[in-house]
């Protein structure tokens, strides 16, 4: 049995500009005394939604054009229709800056337009990391102010809060909590630290050692058991008896931190933490440095009997030292830090200790 279906038009706007009373063909001599082009509406999403805004009528509906050609056949969805009518809709060249069409420049239809539209060069920003409709900016709308931000981050840092307390008090998804604190925790990363340099005045207490530029010591961080053996062995620390990260922090004779390693597993030797950290790069052939027991061998365990000499330098180095651990209280003061570093946070834990580190800096001198 044989059917014969209707003939169905086709739109105009396949063959004619679409926009309200232009009537426009391709070659056509048009406005600017050239030949007309017809130009298809964009797939990009963002660009194409700036172009029906910018070619629409006022109160323009286009659901009831859909609904119109809905009925076309029955073996297309009014939806696959609507989406046609959009495919063969087409605006000419006229209808952009003298006349020369879509270009990388002018990407959006601005003249002889349906209505009135001003300004479109101030409200509209077309590239491939700004969002449309909002100059200099990038990414979704902030839902906090960028002090907000800032004080969501310390009081995570300080205080240690989890995500859901934050989530209550800021009013905001955890979600959202969690990527701004790792966007900012970075930036934040950026800071420079005090030169490692020698100082003209020189603390009582490092009376005997002038030449001495850097006081270093590691230290040690909970981190949450990792399932794989393999990384358990690696941050697993016998001194602790917990699985750790390891860090380097040096500090200047005033107690600036003026150096902080990266963090290594707690299996990892203090040793061969210095080894690798790049501090011997920064170090010159003259420089004296002060170093914990770790690093150092001291008399007494290459021999039962202090000399009195050696009693002496001992504990002036002592008296010295100490300052090393009193930064490293500081640094642990802040809470993310005094529990067991989630494994969420490992990826960001090198800036996590660094910016804690940092932060200390803004205390008053440690030693005077």
């Amino acid at each position: 049995m044989h059917f014969r279906f209707p003939m169905t038009r086709r739109p105009h706007g396949e063959n004619y500009c679409s926009i309200k009373d232009c009537h426009n063909v391709p070659g056509k001599i048009g406005r600017f005394g050239k030949a007309v082009k017809l130009h298809e509406i964009p797939k990009k999403k963002a660009l194409r939604a700036v172009w029906l805004r910018a070619i629409s009528r006022k109160n323009f509906n286009p659901k009831r054009t859909q609904v119109q050609y809905s009925s076309i056949t029955s073996q297309r969805s009014a939806l696959a229709v609507y989406r046609s009518l959009l495919s063969r809709t087409k605006v000419c060249s006229d209808h952009f800056p003298d006349g020369n069409g879509r270009t990388w420049e002018h990407q959006i239809p601005t003249i002889f337009l349906p209505q009135k539209i001003q300004n479109w060069g101030d409200k509209l920003v077309l590239d491939n990391e700004s969002s449309i409709g909002t100059p200099n900016k990038k990414g979704a709308k902030r839902k906090l102010r960028l002090q907000d931000e800032f004080l969501l981050v310390m009081m995570r840092l300080r205080f240690g809060l989890l995500l859901k307390d934050l989530e209550y008090k800021f009013k905001v998804s955890a979600g959202r909590i969690s990527r701004t604190f790792t966007v900012l925790i970075r930036h934040m990363c950026r800071c420079f630290l005090p030169k490692l340099e020698d100082m003209n005045a020189t603390p009582k207490c490092f009376e005997n050692f002038k030449d001495t530029i850097i006081i270093f010591d590691c230290t040690e961080i909970f981190v949450q058991t990792p399932s794989f053996f393999h990384t358990q062995s690696q941050t697993y620390s016998h001194y602790k008896g917990h699985n750790t990260f390891k860090a380097l922090v040096g500090i200047d004779k005033v107690g600036a931190v003026v150096f902080v390693s990266r963090l290594w597993g707690g299996s990892v030797s203090d040793t061969q933490i210095t080894r690798k950290s790049g501090l011997y790069d920064l170090l010159e052939e003259s420089d004296a440095v002060m170093v914990d027991k770790g690093l150092y061998c001291p008399p007494f365990l290459t021999k039962s009997q202090f000399s009195k000499k050696e009693v002496v330098i001992t504990r002036r180095i002592t008296s010295a030292r100490i300052h090393v651990e009193r930064k490293m209280e500081q640094i642990k003061n802040f809470r993310i830090l005094q529990g067991v570093l989630p494994l969420s946070l490992c990826d960001i834990s090198d800036e996590i200790f660094f910016v804690c580190a940092a932060l200390t800096n803004l205390l008053p001198a440690l030693v005077k």
